[in-house]
Order: structure tokens, then C-alpha cells, then sequence
């Protein structure tokens, strides 16, 4: 199995377990920013399925449109996931003050879809996330999101 990076799989653990206690009323990006930076201080990890049985979301994750094989412990959380990357990406893209292009608003939702939903390979034992989007982000969004993004540290392997 390809061995993930302690600091690949932290950064996955940390943004999942902030965006798992989110709320669906929460419309505010800073709280979203204070609630990941509490779980990078306090993080406990608990084991919720398996790294290398795959599994699918089915009709869970609409936002992000995942129709593509998931680890197991990601097919529990699916609604939840999807959930967290449209309000996260919602907050980007109606926030006047952002001035996020649809460019950057597609990007960013590329970002946090491939980082909740990482692809399982069961044939080759492997799960891969999709880290593009962190580059093209940096490119075509404002200042403002780029400084979100860092400061969220998602981006950070």
C-alpha cells in the first residue's frame, strides 16, 4: 500500500474532524476558520473504518459529485463531508467582500471535494487525494481566499 505522509493524513484528519462538527446553519467563514484552528490544537483521532477496503457514498455527496470508490471510513461520513465543502465553498462564493471569481469558486470546491473525498484503489491498494486544486487555487483566487486557505493549513504537505 502506498504509504500516506503523517502530514498528508493529519492535515485530511484535522480538516474532516473541524468540518464534521460544522453545523448546517453555520454561514460564516471565520467561525469555520476558528472551529479548524480549535481541532489543529485538540485533535483526537478515532478509527471509523478501514484505509484499505473502498467503499461509495452512493447519493451523498451531490455537491461534490464523488461517483468514484471512497476508503471505507469516508463512505460513513458522506453527507456530512459533502455538506461541509458547500458551506465552506458557499461562504467563499456569496461573500461580496471575497470578490472570488467563478473560476476560483470552482477551484476551491475541487480543493475541499478532493481532500474529503479521496479515491480508493482496492486493486492497487491505494488512496490518492487530488491536491491540484491547492495550485490552481493560489493562481485564480483573490488574496483574501488564498490567506483563508493558508491559514486553514489544508494545504500545508
Amino acid at each position: 500500500m502506498r504509504t500516506l505522509t503523517s502530514v498528508i493524513l493529519a492535515a485530511l484528519i484535522i480538516s474532516q474532524v473541524s468540518l464534521t462538527s460544522c453545523t448546517s446553519d453555520m454561514h460564516d467563514i471565520n467561525e469555520i476558520h476558528q472551529r479548524i484552528a480549535r481541532a489543529m490544537a485538540m485533535v483526537n483521532a478515532y478509527s471509523v473504518g478501514s484505509l484499505t477496503k473502498c467503499g461509495s457514498v452512493g447519493n451523498d455527496a451531490q455537491f461534490c459529485g464523488v461517483k468514484y470508490p471512497v476508503p471505507e471510513y469516508v463512505q460513513y461520513f458522506g453527507k456530512r463531508y459533502d455538506n461541509a465543502a458547500k458551506l465552506v465553498v458557499n461562504g467563499i462564493k456569496n461573500n461580496p467582500s471575497l470578490k472570488a471569481s467563478a473560476a476560483c469558486v470552482h477551484d476551491v470546491k475541487g480543493l475541499y471535494c478532493n481532500l474529503m473525498f479521496p479515491r480508493c484503489d482496492m486493486q492497487s491498494n491505494e488512496i490518492t487525494f487530488n491536491t491540484s486544486n491547492c495550485i490552481n487555487s493560489d493562481v485564480k483566487c483573490p488574496t483574501a481566499v488564498h490567506n483563508y486557505i493558508r491559514k486553514s493549513h489544508i494545504c500545508d504537505f
